[in-house]
């Protein structure tokens, strides 16, 4: 299993990441470094890029042959409708396998625009988030990445072949 190696490559002209499974996408995946921590998983690296849009995230240099892709909150939280939204991330362009968390809906922040964005979706994960499983208006506690680690782990088990 390949661990998060940071290169500069030629033709790249920004740092590139790479990992077999990568957990790609905004603060919400950055923070697993956080209140995540007692939750990750051995051999999958946690690329987040704090108050990134869609378009920021697609820009990095990300390779891996499994994306955990988790992204559209900064979108919304900028004012794009779930339209818009649910349409950049059903574009989302990678090296690798994309496998779609939705939105995290709960009673946080923008949770009716973000229930809507997901209707536009068909993500493989979905996290049952509430309140409770928030330390703000927008970001997981301890609980919400136990919660999201378990939607994973079952998704894992029920489609092994897509990892």
């Amino acid at each position: 299993m390949k661990w998060l190696i940071i290169l500069l490559l030629t033709g790249c002209s920004e740092t590139c990441y790479y990992g077999d499974t990568v957990f790609l996408g905004d603060s919400l995946t950055a923070r697993w470094h956080i209140e995540g921590k007692a939750h990750k998983i051995a051999g999958i690296q946690y690329i987040g890029f704090p108050g990134a849009t869609i378009e920021e995230i697609q820009a990095e240099c990300v390779h891996a042959n499994t994306i955990i892709l988790q992204v559209g909150s900064n979108n919304i939280a900028d004012g794009e409708d779930a339209a818009t939204v649910a349409s950049k991330i059903n574009g989302f362009k990678a090296t690798g396998k994309i496998v779609l968390v939705g939105l995290f809906t709960g009673k946080g922040y923008l949770a009716d625009v973000m229930a809507e964005t997901n209707s536009y979706l068909t993500p493989d994960i979905t996290v049952d988030i509430n309140q409770d499983d928030l330390w703000d208006i927008a970001h997981l506690n301890e609980g919400g990445y136990r919660k999201w680690k378990e939607a994973y782990l079952e998704y894992l088990a029920t489609n092994p072949e897509s990892i």
